[in-house]
């Protein structure tokens, strides 16, 4: 009979990722996806902190007879790869086919993700360096630039928040100078603080 946590755990799943993971949104993509699996208590399956339990029970008498935890545990962490593979592009999903459990899958989309972006990293760094507000909506270009910091902390190349700011201020416009004359002078600005 199944545990009330092992039916909370099949039937959560049944929630959808609303962007599916391609060459260019994993941190987007990885941070729905740890809500979501965290919200069924499957995490450890993914993450590698519940591992798979032995198959067989061995008694004393050194008999084996089936391990139930083991088959409860492949079947949650089938539905799992399921579901993570459910929530990709076919261009990726393709890619990764062979993986077997929610762990590899979830290394492996990573290891795919940050390769891609390594291969980028002077693109990104000289997009970093070079944007301007131009013709942008303000929010468009605050949410390009913490696009272009996440690509590259993803490529392990991570910016700084005071970096960020900085090059922010940098790319607006001389419409904005005061602005920018007042924000430069506050020591603990923050993120969120600069785009209020």
């Amino acid at each position: 009979m199944a545990s009330a946590t092992d039916s909370k755990s099949q039937n959560c799943l049944s929630f959808t990722v609303s962007v599916k993971l391609n060459r260019d949104n994993y941190p987007l993509w990885k941070s729905l996806v740890i809500s979501i699996v965290k919200g069924c208590r499957l995490d450890g399956h993914m993450l590698g902190t519940k591992e798979c339990p032995k198959e067989f029970i061995v008694s004393a008498d050194s008999s084996k007879k089936p391990n139930p935890a083991f088959g409860d545990w492949q079947a949650h962490d089938s539905q799992l790869l399921g579901w993570l593979m459910n929530s990709m592009t076919v261009e990726i999903a393709v890619q990764l086919l062979h993986c077997e459990t929610s762990k590899q899958l979830w290394d492996e989309a990573q290891s795919l993700a940050g390769a891609h972006t390594r291969s980028r990293i002077i693109y990104l760094k000289y997009e970093f360096h070079n944007i301007k507000k131009g013709e942008m909506k303000m929010e468009e270009y605050l949410v390009k630039m913490k696009n272009l910091v996440e690509r590259l902390k993803l490529a392990g190349s991570p910016i700084s928040n005071s970096d960020l700011i900085i090059q922010t201020l940098n790319g607006l416009d001389s419409e904005y100078n005061p602005v920018v004359v007042k924000l430069s002078n506050q020591t603990n600005l923050t993120w969120v603080d600069l785009q209020a």
